[in-house]
C-alpha cells in the first residue's frame, strides 16, 4: 500500500507542562507504521517551555499543528473537548487521542485500524501497561463484558488508547455543542463522555485485550494507575461522599441529550439501572480496597437484556472493574 492509500489519522494531543516526556511520546506517534499521521496539539497554559518546544517542532515537521489560544481549561477533559470542537473532520478518516507523557507501540494505530474494519465498530480502545521510572511495569486490565447501561457508570479504559471514526468525532462535537446550549456540563472525564456518546448513539465499540500504550506513571499524572495507600483512601472517600453517584446521575442526563429521549429507559429499565448502580458501587469499593494488592476481584454482573447495539456482544472484551478508575 502506498502512503497516499494509507488511512489518514489525526491525533488530538492535550498538553500541560509536559516538557520532560513529550518528545518521546510525539516520536512514538509520528513513527506509527501503516498510517498517515498528523498531530493537532492544544496546550493548556504550560509554564515549563512545552509551548515553545511545540512551536519549534511544528516548524520542523509539517505533520505537527498547534491550536493557539490564550485561555486555560484547568483539566485535560476541557482541553480534549476543545480539540474535538476544532478537529478537522473533513481532512481525516480517523481520530485518536494522546496524552503528553505515554509511549505508543509503533503498530498501535495500524492494528486498531484493522480492528475497526474487521469488527465494523465506531471506536477501538485497549488495555495499557503502566510503567514507572524505577523499572516497575504493571498490565492494567480494562476489559469485561459490555452491558446495556455500562456507559452510565464507566469509561472503557484510558482515552489515550482510543481510535475513533470521523463520524463519531462529529457526533461527539454536536453533542458537546448541544450540552452547551442547554447549560449542561459534560462529564469531567473525556474518555467516559466519548464512550457515553458512542453507546447512547448505538455506535458499537471494541476493547482490545492486548495493550497498545505504555502508560507512564509519575507524580503529575491527572488520573494515573490508582495504586498505593493514598489512592485507596481517595477512592473510599469519594465513594462515601457520593461523588461517583453524582457522576452517574449526570451521565444519565447526558445520555438523554444524546438520544433525544428516543431511548429513555422504561420503568423496568430504570429498576435495572438502579440495581446495576448498587452493584457497581459495591464492586468499586472492593476494587478500591483489594486491587492495589494484586487481588483480582471476581466481578460478575448479571446479564441485562440488550436490544440496541452489537457492542452488547459479550465476545467483545471490555470494561472490567473500571469504576475504581473514576472514583
Amino acid at each position: 500500500m502506498s502512503r497516499s492509500q494509507m488511512p489518514r489519522v489525526c491525533v488530538l494531543m492535550a498538553t500541560h507542562n509536559g516538557l520532560p516526556w513529550i518528545d518521546e511520546q510525539l516520536r512514538s506517534i509520528l513513527d506509527q507504521v501503516g498510517v498517515n499521521v498528523e498531530v493537532l496539539v492544544s496546550d493548556d497554559g504550560s509554564s515549563d517551555g512545552t509551548r515553545e518546544w511545540l512551536t519549534a517542532r511544528s516548524r520542523e515537521d509539517d505533520r505537527v499543528h498547534v491550536l493557539w489560544h490564550d485561555f486555560s481549561f484547568g483539566n485535560a477533559a476541557g482541553n480534549f473537548y476543545y480539540l474535538i470542537d476544532n478537529a478537522p473532520a473533513d481532512r481525516h478518516d480517523l481520530f485518536a487521542l494522546a496524552d503528553q507523557d505515554d509511549i505508543w507501540d509503533l503498530d498501535k494505530l495500524s492494528k486498531q485500524v484493522r480492528q475497526l474494519e474487521s469488527r465494523r465498530v465506531a471506536a477501538v480502545s485497549s488495555d495499557v501497561v503502566a510503567f514507572w521510572s524505577s523499572g516497575r511495569r504493571k498490565l492494567l486490565r480494562k476489559g469485561g463484558p459490555q452491558r446495556q447501561w455500562d456507559y452510565l457508570f464507566e469509561p472503557p479504559g484510558p482515552g489515550c488508547t482510543f481510535l475513533m471514526t470521523t463520524e463519531l468525532i462529529v457526533r461527539c462535537r454536536n453533542v458537546l455543542r448541544d450540552c452547551g446550549r442547554q447549560g449542561l456540563a459534560p462529564l469531567p472525564f473525556h474518555d467516559w463522555m466519548l464512550y457515553l456518546v458512542a453507546r447512547a448513539s448505538e455506535m458499537p465499540w471494541w476493547i482490545d485485550p492486548a495493550p497498545s500504550v505504555q502508560y507512564r506513571q509519575h507524580g503529575r499524572n491527572e488520573v494515573g494507575a490508582h495504586v498505593g495507600w493514598a489512592a485507596i483512601r481517595s477512592r473510599v472517600l469519594r465513594l462515601a461522599q457520593g461523588r461517583y453517584k453524582a457522576l452517574v446521575s449526570r451521565a444519565m442526563m447526558l445520555a438523554m441529550v444524546v438520544c433525544g429521549g428516543a431511548r429513555t429507559p422504561t420503568r423496568l429499565g430504570m429498576l435495572e439501572i438502579l440495581r446495576e448502580g448498587r452493584r457497581r458501587r459495591r464492586e468499586a469499593l472492593v476494587a478500591a480496597l483489594f486491587m492495589p494488592f494484586g487481588v483480582r476481584a471476581a466481578v460478575r454482573v448479571s446479564n441485562v437484556a440488550h436490544q440496541h447495539s452489537p457492542a452488547s456482544d459479550t465476545s467483545c472484551r471490555p470494561i472490567e472493574g473500571s469504576p475504581r478508575d473514576r472514583l
